[in-house]
């Protein structure tokens, strides 16, 4: 059973509003630690950690922007307003272009911080499958998102003009009743005054 295009984006709203508290979580809870782990280390560390809780700080202030704003898609997915789904359109993108490079470096920095540290294999395996892997599924369903977004941003303002040519077409029906009836008085009167004539010339 498919659902309709709004009704999908209403639930992925939904589900991103879900997924988005868990990440707030999860980077809470790392800015945390890290916060813990920064006062007994080496200044080199010290100063690597600082940049990280910086990099999470931003990922949190994203994630509560995302959460607002997914309220608001939310309601403008329920009530229809194409100029609040426009304005969320948009702030993906913009949203995006952000987290695709964040996504890049904190990827980057674990792989480092792997290659510097030796875990066991087991642990590069599930880091690859899980959180890399997850990662990339995540920006790709994001980008399909955003293509389903447009499309019903089109949908919405072609119902709108269908509706604007509706009623124009109404308007003409009716200036064409009322011709047509014009003219059927005429034709009457026109009949009565020919019977008219006729009956004096007899």
């Amino acid at each position: 059973m498919c659902l309709p295009l709004r009704y999908g984006l209403i639930t992925w709203g939904y589900f991103r509003l879900i997924l988005a508290g868990i990440i707030l979580l999860g980077a809470s809870l790392s800015v945390h630690r890290r916060l813990r782990t920064t006062v007994d280390r080496r200044e080199e560390y010290n100063v690597f950690n600082s940049f990280n809780i910086i990099i999470l700080s931003i990922v949190i202030l994203m994630v509560v922007a995302d959460i607002i704003l997914g309220v608001i898609f939310i309601v403008s997915c329920h009530k229809k307003n194409v100029k609040l789904i426009s304005k969320y359109y948009h702030y993906t993108i913009v949203l995006l272009a952000i987290f695709i490079p964040l996504s890049l470096y904190c990827g980057c920095a674990a792989l480092y911080h792997m290659y510097t540290t030796k875990p066991p294999l087991s642990f590069i395996l599930a880091f690859v499958l899980l959180d890399l892997f997850s990662l990339f599924v995540y920006i790709v369903i994001q980008i399909y998102a955003v293509l389903l977004i447009r499309s019903e941003i089109i949908k919405l303002k072609n119902n709108g003009q269908f509706r604007f040519e509706n009623k124009a077409a109404e308007a003409e029906c009716y200036l064409r009743i009322d011709n047509s009836i014009g003219q059927n008085k005429r034709e009457d009167e026109t009949e009565k005054n020919d019977i008219g004539v006729i009956t004096a010339e007899v």
